[in-house]
């Protein structure tokens, strides 16, 4: 997908536009995940809670995953739809399996150089095993369905990477739109 957006966004050319970009996914999961609120049992839920805030752990993913900044708004629409269609996963105990996987999916359909499981999972702080188990089990969950419309990343490149969108706690501008369109094809 990244042939279709501006090659700078693509290529690094703007470094720190991914740390931005990181951290407005970070408080956007903030705010999809109260700190009250349970969900179900399942592999995304941890036993314990994680030791690190979702805008620290996002920072930290932005700094080492080598991806474009697209990588961000691609997860970021994939986890509303997530939300959409499945609300009771998100909780504090799952927002960070959540933000690593949904992240790992959007490095794997936007990007046109990836690493192998291994390399993200040290980076996300889980095993080998465990990120194949997440990715398979949020694809089924999102039902395969990951087309975005390259367009509309592109779109929203500019609110979702510069300093001045961080805290971001909003849904992007028609990502409904799109998801209608992504189960339709």
């Amino acid at each position: 997908m990244s042939k279709y957006l501006d090659e700078s966004f693509c290529c690094g050319v703007y470094k720190g536009e991914e740390i931005n970009a990181a951290v407005n996914l970070g408080s956007i999961y903030d705010s999809l995940c109260p700190v009250n609120k349970s969900s179900i049992d399942s592999i995304f839920k941890c036993v314990v809670s994680v030791p690190i805030s979702m805008t620290d752990y996002a920072t930290r993913l932005g700094q080492y995953l080598q991806c474009s900044p697209a990588v961000f708004v691609v997860a970021h629409i994939l986890t509303e739809r997530l939300h959409m269609e499945h609300p009771e996963y998100f909780c504090p105990l799952s927002a960070h399996k959540l933000l690593c996987t949904s992240i790992l999916l959007a490095i794997k359909y936007t990007d046109d150089i990836i690493f192998c499981n291994s390399f993200y999972g040290e980076i996300f702080g889980v095993s080998l095993g465990e990120i194949n188990d997440l990715e398979i089990n949020l694809l089924k969950l999102l039902k395969f369905q990951l087309f975005v419309d390259p367009e509309f990343v592109s779109s929203q490149m500019l609110s979702f990477t510069h300093p001045w969108s961080q805290k971001r706690k909003t849904p992007l501008k028609r990502s409904e739109h799109y998801r209608e369109r992504a189960v339709s094809s």
